[in-house]
């Protein structure tokens, strides 16, 4: 008995060590702390995935962080709990490094796709909380679970397009600015060049006319 208690703990210890730790936060920590910390943010669709080889290919519609040009983008995933594949098809907000020019996604980002919400439990753990003593759920708890199913749907969609909002503003403030610096120093820049010639023109001139007297 000892032993089988002792084999059970150190398989737990293994498994723990394995875990990846997602450090607790809020929904808009989690996106803040994503957005500053992703090589690449951008709305997209997942066109390709392959959970054997554990690769994937996204489609980028709008990209709001990154200097990446190209119009798709592959990524893959370490074979850990870490390591993230991304399964659903379809429309995706997506926080990720970049690793070799391909996306490098852990289980611990923001990233999601149109129609899921990562805050709320999936459905069999609810049912398990409204009917943890029933076999078959009743009229009321089939009820509250569509109920809750609906909610989820409609946050979703709520939080979608306010992250998408978020995002644009993101980009936007970014890009005015980095705009705003370049042509400030493309500005400076021509001036001196400009001064630069008067400068040297002036003294090829001085030279001249010395040497005439």
């Amino acid at each position: 008995m000892k032993t089988k208690l002792v084999i059970i703990l150190l398989l737990l210890v293994q498994n723990i060590s394995y875990c990846c730790d997602c450090p607790p936060s809020t929904r808009k920590e989690n996106f803040r702390e994503a957005l500053e910390a992703s090589d690449i943010v951008f709305y997209g669709e997942l066109i390709e995935t392959d959970s054997i080889t554990r690769k994937f290919k996204f489609r980028i519609i709008e990209l709001f962080k990154g200097n990446y040009k190209a119009r798709y983008i592959e990524g893959f995933s370490e074979d850990n709990n870490c390591s993230r594949v991304p399964s659903t098809k379809g429309l995706w907000i997506l926080f990720s490094r970049l690793n070799n020019n391909k996306l490098d996604m852990d289980i611990c980002n923001p990233s999601y796709t149109f129609g899921e919400n990562i805050n709320m439990p999936p459905i069999p753990i609810m049912y398990h909380v409204l009917s943890p003593n029933k076999t078959k759920r009743s009229v009321t708890d089939s009820l509250r679970i569509e109920i809750a199913i609906l909610n989820r749907k409609t946050e979703n969609i709520k939080n979608w397009f306010e992250d998408l909002e978020t995002l644009r503003k993101y980009k936007e403030e970014n890009v005015v600015k980095n705009d705003k610096n370049t042509s400030l120093l493309s500005n400076k820049s021509f001036t001196l060049i400009l001064l630069i010639i008067n400068i040297l023109l002036l003294t090829f001139l001085t030279t001249i006319f010395v040497r005439k007297k």
